[in-house]
């Protein structure tokens, strides 16, 4: 072959070489007429009104698809269901997955089930910084919960159990006292899902002297409770070692500013976690959730202004630390969107 021909043959596979490379990389084509579902948790709840937020903007974003937002009815409860069953692509998060695993991993563990392989999920966009909040009634004179078990106060406490269980029996044993402790001295632990309008209704009622939850800031209810309730925000800093342990190593420490509330006058100590959208593995595929993540995306001026968190979490400075932090898997297909965006690397 003379040396002319064989210059434009190599010259036209280097050619082919590089637009096929371009090709491979470029982002897939959008899916169209897609159906999808987000599950969210009971109505008039944050975490069911991010849900309706996230489905309208994919609905702005991609006028073709289809997607609803859906609330549960028994909470927690209906979320792992739908999770195990795969009747959802997307869920609005529970809590940090080394958190749920701890909380929930024993009891189905019980029933045969492995929970780290069957309720698998992908972190897609963060969705809030949920603060953990100890509130008290302030007649009961409790100014923390060291206080609270140096003076073995016979107080009943309200949580989500299991979700919220743990991270309160670990606190408490921190200051020396086990749940049996606390109920051996007649304070009392009882189910109550705090951050709902239920947990002020039973702070009202008398049905409980304190709530323990692990909810968005501000909380609605809690702020209308201040109106006729006079209430206690407790500090919550657990040592650095705690939060070092597999079950809480996603939070880290925080502030509740002054006045988020009526009733913190001044900033109060606090520890922090990121809820996230998620996807449900084996649902959709990476190139959906890809678009997914886009098409939220697109519309951060449209949540910011119906849902002003959204403002704070959907930076990319937000979202590189969120990333970082997260202990299960970012989905491929966000990670995909937020390394073509700049956010990580």
């Amino acid at each position: 072959m003379k040396k002319g021909c064989l210059w434009t043959v190599l010259s036209l596979f280097l050619v082919f070489c590089v637009l096929s490379s371009g090709f491979a990389q470029q982002a897939p084509e959008r899916p169209k007429n897609l159906k999808l579902t987000i599950l969210g948790m009971q109505v008039g709840t944050s975490i069911q009104y991010r849900a309706e937020l996230f489905a309208e903007a994919l609905r702005k974003a991609y006028p073709d698809w289809s997607v609803r937002a859906v609330a549960t009815v028994k909470g927690p409860a209906d979320v792992l269901t739908h999770r195990s069953k795969k009747s959802v692509e997307f869920f609005v998060g529970l809590m940090p997955w080394g958190q749920e695993k701890a909380a929930f991993g024993p009891l189905y563990k019980k029933r045969g089930i492995d929970f780290e392989k069957d309720f698998a999920w992908t972190g897609v966009i963060p969705s809030s910084t949920k603060y953990i909040h100890c509130i008290v009634k302030a007649d009961t004179g409790i100014t923390s919960l060291k206080d609270m078990i140096d003076k073995k106060a016979k107080i009943k406490v309200g949580l989500s159990r299991p979700s919220h269980e743990g991270m309160f029996r670990m606190l408490t044993g921190f200051y020396g006292a086990s749940f049996e402790d606390i109920e051996g001295w007649g304070g009392k632990i009882l189910s109550v899902n705090f951050g709902t309008p239920v947990g002020p209704e039973s702070l009202r009622e008398g049905k409980i002297d304190m709530g323990f939850a692990w909810t968005g800031l501000p909380n609605p209810p809690f702020l209308q409770a201040a109106a006729d309730l006079k209430l206690r925000l407790l500090p919550i800093a657990p040592e650095p070692g705690l939060l070092k342990k597999s079950e809480f190593m996603e939070y880290y420490r925080a502030v509740i500013p002054a006045n988020a509330y009526p009733f913190n006058p001044e900033d109060v100590i606090t520890t922090a976690a990121t809820e996230w959208l998620s996807h449900v593995p084996g649902t959709v595929s990476e190139d959906v959730v890809y678009y997914v993540t886009k098409g939220i995306m697109s519309q951060k001026n449209f949540l910011a202004g119906s849902y002003p968190e959204f403002a704070s979490v959907m930076t990319p400075e937000y979202i590189a630390k969120a990333v970082a932090q997260l202990k299960n898997p970012v989905d491929p297909g966000a990670l995909r969107f937020y390394r073509e965006a700049g956010y990580v690397k």
